[in-house]
């Protein structure tokens, strides 16, 4: 018995489809992705503020001001690095004794890979707990 024509497989035709599906699919899925990823590891930035403005508030319990150098906190750098990598840290500090005034803003900066995310280039938290970002204001 002779095998029919249509039983002996895949044409070049069918497998062309399946790979047009698959690209299209890909050229969705992929960026999709991406900016998930990139989203993802904003929680990086905001961790490593959190964290930061806790020893902020332990040194001016203790030493009566906020700390201009990170590594008056225990930082290994005056503008660490976030615990993944993805953010350099930096602190802005105001310390005025005879004006009565102690104040912060500490700023995640976007760097390698994540410098992608412009969303979200940096991410920042006050002294007072102001939680802002830019060039959009919704990362936190």
């Amino acid at each position: 018995m002779k095998p029919s024509r249509y039983s002996q497989g895949f044409g070049l035709i069918e497998l062309m489809i399946v790979v047009a599906i698959f690209a299209i699919l890909a050229m969705v899925v992929v960026p999709s992705y991406t900016q998930m990823v990139l989203k993802n590891q904003r929680v990086d930035a905001r961790e490593m503020l959190l964290d930061v403005a806790q020893g902020q508030e332990r040194n001016l319990y203790t030493a009566g001001v906020y700390a201009g150098d990170l590594t008056d906190l225990g930082y290994d750098a005056a503008t660490p690095l976030s615990d993944e990598g993805h953010y350099r840290i930096s602190a802005a500090v105001v310390n005025n004794a005879a004006a009565g005034i102690n104040t912060f803003v500490l700023t995640a900066t976007a760097i390698g890979s994540q410098a992608q995310d412009t969303d979200c280039l940096t991410i920042s938290l006050s002294s007072i707990g102001l939680k802002s970002s830019a060039p959009q204001n919704n990362c936190w």
